[in-house]
């Protein structure tokens, strides 16, 4: 959320040397430089705590001529200096994903993956954006999303995978919706190590509860070395859909 929404366009007075900010009313010049309020937003840029408490009560809305004297650093203040600072960050995590309930009709099937290695069969779905996107290739436009449906496969009384006359692992239970979106700026949370662009990864049951114990880093280890693709590993089938 920007700061603009978080705080209205009011004017604050920079520090004297003491830590204290106050209001700009109506014209009232009793202090040096201005500055707008959403200098709330770069807390992180001031060193010291005092500091960092006492432009957060100046910035709030309706301050009045409180505004003008120094205000006592107290605990109070520090929980509220925690929440701006956060208001100003993307936190990661698979929160920031809203489940497509209407993957089945909205999105585009593209194609089925059989894996023996941990037998389950993947059902791969995109939304329009990455489907138009992916014409010409990696990168994909902000905004797609993938929807896998992973089954647990079939298997014989020896534990083995049954196959169709297609050869195909045939599907048997959901084991869950794995979702796969890319957003402005969701990469930033991550460090460079693990950071798959701006794609975010998450897991669900099949009506759309978040799995939030889940852990998504193996998912985002598996993509990593399809950087050159926009981390997609199934680009190429994506691309030939996309270009039918």
């Amino acid at each position: 959320m920007p700061p603009e929404t978080l705080f209205p366009a009011k004017e604050v007075r920079l520090p004297d040397g003491r830590g204290d900010f106050s209001w700009s009313r109506d014209g009232d010049t009793h202090k040096q430089a201005v500055a707008p309020v959403r200098r709330c937003a770069a807390l992180s840029g001031l060193a010291n705590l005092r500091a960092k408490a006492s432009i957060v009560f100046r910035c709030l809305p309706g301050a009045g001529s409180w505004g003008r004297n120094t205000m006592r650093f107290t605990g109070f203040a520090i929980a509220l200096v925690a929440a701006v600072g956060l208001a100003g960050q993307v936190l990661a995590g698979a929160e920031r994903i809203t489940f497509p309930q209407n993957y089945k009709s909205d999105f585009v099937y593209f194609m089925t993956s059989d894996r023996p290695d941990n037998n389950t069969v993947r059902d791969l779905y995109a939304n329009l954006t990455a489907l138009e996107s992916a014409k010409d290739g990696a990168p994909l436009d902000h905004g797609s999303l993938f929807a896998m449906e992973v089954y647990a496969a079939v298997l014989d009384d020896a534990g083995e995978p049954v196959y169709n006359e297609e050869g195909r692992m045939q599907k048997g239970n959901l084991k869950v919706v794995a979702v796969m979106e890319k957003q402005p700026g969701w990469g930033e949370s991550y460090p460079e190590d693990i950071r798959n662009g701006d794609w975010e990864f998450g897991f669900f049951t099949g009506d759309g509860t978040l799995k939030a114990d889940v852990d998504t880093r193996p998912c985002m280890e598996c993509h990593l070395p399809f950087a050159d693709d926009d981390y997609i590993i199934y680009l190429e089938e994506l691309v030939a859909k996309a270009n039918e």
